[in-house]
């Protein structure tokens, strides 16, 4: 009798315990679902606009699928695009000055023994189409597309850190040392501090509201203009501060 009195018992206290737990994961999820949904931060917007037509390209040409973009020690601009003339570079004003030529090989004097690493993959140190690289002193920031981050390395290659902040298309270090990336697939420019964290961005317009924003390169100039390649809308850009 005892035994089965207490055999009793301890069936009645397990179903109690496990109502009581059960309960308690009722309440914390109904809790949980009437807490309201933090919101990730905006990320500020650049103030910027575009200048229309800045590019004053020569007679019967026109851009095709713009690749590149780079601003010399002079302040000329360096378009790279895919027509009958890859090469074209204009002044500070827009002005085309002339079309340098693309040399199909080229000698070079050996300044030291390269350095390589990574290999195909998603790990850390590993790649997934790298369309960009960028040093800022002894860091060297490489934009792993198909992985959607940005890879840090020191100048040995001896992998740092990554950010995930998007596909990086293009980066460009500011002499500010901020990093300026381009993201064609989400139609952006951020602008990014040596922590990681995205401090502006610049957004194409709406659909609805113009051409497909699609930042596939882009450079800084030391006025803080931002110059842009695109490959779908056929064209390059200049945003200057408002």
């Amino acid at each position: 009798m005892i035994k089965a009195y207490v055999r009793g018992l301890v069936q009645i206290m397990d179903a109690q315990i496990q109502w009581l737990g059960l309960s308690i994961l009722v309440a914390l999820s109904m809790a949980a679902l009437n807490l309201p949904c933090r919101a990730e931060e905006p990320i500020p917007k650049l103030n910027y606009e575009a200048v229309p037509d800045f590019f004053q390209l020569p007679p019967g040409e026109h851009f095709v699928e713009v690749a590149g973009v780079a601003v010399n020690s002079k302040g000329h601009i360096l378009v790279f695009h895919r027509g009958k003339h890859p090469l074209m570079e204009f002044d500070a004003s827009g002005k085309f000055v002339r079309r340098p030529a693309l040399a199909f090989g080229l000698t070079t004097t050996t300044l030291g023994v390269l350095l390589g690493w990574g290999m195909k993959g998603s790990g850390p140190g590993q790649f997934d189409l790298p369309h960009s690289i960028a040093i800022d002193g002894d860091l060297v920031y490489v934009g792993d597309r198909e992985n959607a981050r940005i890879q840090i390395f020191d100048l040995n290659g001896r992998y740092l850190r990554e950010w995930k902040l998007g596909h990086p298309f293009g980066l460009f270090i500011a002499p500010d040392h901020f990093i300026y990336m381009s993201d064609a697939m989400a139609g952006r420019i951020l602008k990014i501090n040596r922590d990681g964290k995205a401090v502006g961005v610049l957004d194409g317009p709406a659909p609805d509201k113009g051409r497909h924003f699609d930042p596939h390169s882009l450079a800084v100039d030391k006025d803080n203009s931002i110059f842009t390649a695109e490959v779908m809308p056929w064209r390059a850009q200049k945003f200057h501060p408002k």
